[in-house]
């Protein structure tokens, strides 16, 4: 009989809280310890979003070419030249501000956003030679917040690229097949690497120092993730028939702890078997050395790696891999939200924080069977709040509760992320209208567009059906304003609305590719229709709302899209890169030399 056991992958973060390892100097720092003070680029209050499509360049300062010029190319060319043009700006950012250097150079990892992976390790070399404690001090972040999969193998690839050279896997990425001449070539660069690691350790303190608390912290994770799973049954006892435990929350250090870089594998069984020193001895017998990695291997690595794999499927359980574990949970954005309405279901439905969630985090799960009344349940309060919020505040200028929006939902243009964001912000938008002659209405984006009542009556479950049902398939990916705007001033003239009473603004929900303004004829002429109707000083702005931009940074962005009512005018460069690295993991980044 298997042995079932969730396995769920947690960041090196959580491993690693309330825990201390040697990070900077002689002394001990606590991993979680708070930062010091933030180092600010503007004295202004924190920014709002921008739906501005505009290619910034030629900044005031290097820092914004980085953010803003620096990303991810399709083509060996094209990273080429990305690449030799981040060389030059990491000089100049950094001496223009290093803490906002760092904190763009770790964006560039995180894979939640356009993540160019390529261009930080090419920052991280520059760090390494040039502000060699910054690096070490940054580990923990690095690959607890924004490394892939828990961010341990990004630490494992910024020491081979400092041994065998930040150029050595160019190109590899824009190779789609992997034949076995690339594993061999890889194997070979292994161990030339692993032969210059020795004499490197030996010779060079910074890289030693790297090297040490890397190692550091692969210790800490295999030493904690063994502990659990001994705990969880016995790892001798192959019939698994005894479990104390259902759930086995566990890092990915195992996995990338590659066994061809056996320095590093030597360093880590020095640290995990506690070895008188463990630093390496250049008189100590090399069959000593191999003796200790095969015992790292055999009794932690293996084991740990068994547990997360997910690769090899039996036929027991679709769901489990060989050794009977299910196949390990990753904690995205997705399962952050998750694990929130789980809590909030397991307290019986106590909200505490109505604003804990984002509305396109929220219908995420609105048709999931286990989790969909907490999601009702929780956009319920968030409309509540914000509602009362709205009211509190007595705002003469109203936006988001005296608005309408116009939705694109076609799965050519939308994939399921875009348009959870267009369904959230446009049922949101429909719902907070305070106004009746406008509340629970939304328009298709369409060339031949219509106006739609959303089911008041109706769950959260079926108003987002609603909404993505909604006929959004032209082809050209256009929407015609000047019908956009009859359908509106025609529920103001059958409504017999007064003037104060017409929406403020139309927010038009959908791609970059599709932004096209109103042409000053269709604005003169929609200008002429309302004037005629006594509706011609309260014709509606657009506002745009870009969701592919939005997708990179939205977290951030749309906080400050629901703080400021909907005010989504453009925003200077400097206000868009400052909503991007103002979140808590760029809060724990630190400067020191």
């Amino acid at each position: 009989m298997k042995h079932e056991t969730t396995v769920k992958v947690i960041s090196v973060l959580k491993a690693c809280r309330g825990s201390y390892v040697n990070v900077v100097g002689g002394g001990l720092t606590r991993l979680m310890a708070s930062p010091p003070p933030e180092l600010q680029l503007l004295k202004s209050p924190p920014p709002s979003p921008s739906t501005t499509t505009v290619q910034y360049s030629k900044n005031e300062n290097a820092c914004q070419d980085l953010f803003f010029n620096v990303h991810q190319r399709k083509t060996l060319a094209e990273g080429e030249a990305n690449r030799m043009y981040l060389k030059q700006l990491l000089p100049a950012a950094w001496s223009h501000n290093p803490l906002i250097t760092l904190k763009l150079i770790c964006n560039l990892l995180d894979r939640r956003r356009r993540g160019d992976a390529e261009g930080f390790y090419t920052a991280a070399f520059w760090l390494h030679h040039n502000h060699p404690k910054t690096l070490v001090a940054n580990l923990l972040p690095i690959a607890g917040w924004f490394g892939y999969f828990g961010g341990m193998r990004d630490l494992v690839e910024i020491l081979y690229r400092i041994l065998a050279g930040q150029d050595v896997r160019r190109g590899s990425r824009y190779n789609i097949n992997t034949s076995e001449g690339d594993w061999n070539f890889e194997e070979m660069m292994f161990s030339m690497a692993d032969k210059v690691a020795v004499q490197r350790y030996e010779t060079d303190p910074d890289y030693r120092f790297l090297h040490d608390r890397v190692s550091d912290l692969f210790a800490h994770c295999l030493n904690r993730d063994i502990q659990l799973l001994k705990n969880t049954f016995n790892v001798d006892d192959h019939d698994h028939e005894s479990s104390s435990s259902k759930c086995l929350e566990i890092t990915m250090a195992a996995q990338w702890l590659d066994d061809r870089a056996t320095l590093l594998c030597e360093s880590v069984a020095r640290r995990v078997f506690q070895h008188p020193n463990p630093q390496r001895d250049v008189k100590e017998e090399a069959g000593y050395a191999y003796r200790l990695r095969e015992r790292l291997r055999k009794e932690v690595v293996e084991p740990l790696r068994k547990a997360s794999d997910s690769l090899i499927i039996t036929l027991i359980d679709p769901k489990s891999n060989r050794w009977g574990y299910y196949r390990p949970e990753c904690s995205e954005e997705a399962c952050m939200a998750q694990v929130y309405l789980e809590d909030l279901r397991a307290s019986a439905y106590k909200i505490e924080n109505p604003a804990a969630l984002l509305p396109h985090q929220i219908i995420r799960f609105a048709n999931d069977e286990d989790l969909g009344q907490a999601a009702e349940l929780q956009w319920n309060a968030m409309l509540g709040d914000m509602i009362k919020g709205n009211v509190s505040k007595r705002k003469k200028k109203k936006n988001l509760n005296n608005s309408l929006a116009v939705c694109d939902v076609s799965p050519s243009r939308m994939s399921d992320e875009l348009g959870d964001i267009s369904v959230g912000l446009g049922l949101l938008v429909s719902e907070l209208s305070e106004e009746p002659a406008w509340k629970g209405k939304v328009i298709n984006f369409s060339r031949n567009p219509s106006l739609h009542d959303i089911p008041q009556g109706d769950g959260l479950k079926a108003k987002c059906e609603f909404v993505r049902r909604m006929d959004c398939r032209d082809l050209e990916g256009e929407v015609d304003f000047q019908k956009v705007f009859d359908l509106v001033l025609q529920v103001a003239v059958h409504g017999n609305l007064k003037p104060e009473q017409m929406i403020n603004k139309v927010f038009v929900i959908t791609t970059g590719d599709n932004l096209a303004y109103p042409g000053e004829s269709d604005y003169e002429a929609i200008q002429s229709k309302f004037k005629e109707k006594g509706y011609g000083d309260v014709v509606p702005r657009v506002e745009f709302l870009d969701v592919y931009y939005l997708h990179y940074y939205f977290d951030e962005l749309v906080k400050w899209f629901l703080d400021t009512d909907g005010e989504i005018e453009e925003r200077s460069p400097e206000q868009i890169m400052e909503a991007v690295i103002y979140g808590l993991p760029f809060q724990s980044l630190v400067v020191v030399d």
